[in-house]
């Protein structure tokens, strides 16, 4: 058979591309036929920031856009599967469970250490080593693109 699959990969908060969890689940996928996309986060380690929008739980415009432009771009797939981890787990879950339109074009889908009630995990780690790691990345990502939200009017939120 000749089918045409793809596997697009959505990672975690302190995740990227350039994680071994993100490159071992692309070349599993790729040894067996799978073109693989991974949703690079906005922001995110050496990924820059080229407007004052920020990667944060609700944001699923990246996912839903990324995708459209990958299935308008790169042709039809007979299979496309999403796989989501912790942060990006969330993000992928809810842009398929509220767009139905991107929901029926994907075939399957699995989720990973989602954090589906951010409130509840985030007292599940409160006083934490993992809380400080959060707290220490959420600073060390503002910090480093504290130019361009800085740039950003204050009747705007940064965050849609």
């Amino acid at each position: 058979s000749n089918l045409k699959n793809l596997m697009i990969f959505c990672h975690g908060l302190s995740g990227g591309s350039e994680q071994v969890y993100s490159k071992d689940i692309a070349l599993e996928f790729g040894k067996n036929g799978y073109s693989v996309v991974i949703i690079h986060a906005r922001g995110i380690n050496d990924t820059p920031l080229g407007n004052p929008k920020v990667f944060h739980a609700g944001f699923t415009i990246d996912v839903e856009y990324s995708i459209e432009y990958i299935l308008k771009t790169k042709g039809k797939f007979d299979n496309i599967f999403l796989i989501g981890t912790s942060m990006g787990a969330n993000i992928s879950y809810r842009a398929i469970s509220y767009n139905k339109e991107l929901s029926n074009k994907i075939t399957g889908y699995v989720n990973i250490s989602n954090p589906f009630d951010m409130i509840a995990a985030s007292k599940t780690v409160e006083k934490t080593v993992f809380d400080w790691v959060l707290i220490k990345n959420t600073v060390d990502y503002f910090n480093r693109h504290k130019d361009i939200l800085s740039s950003f009017s204050e009747k705007k939120c940064f965050c849609q």
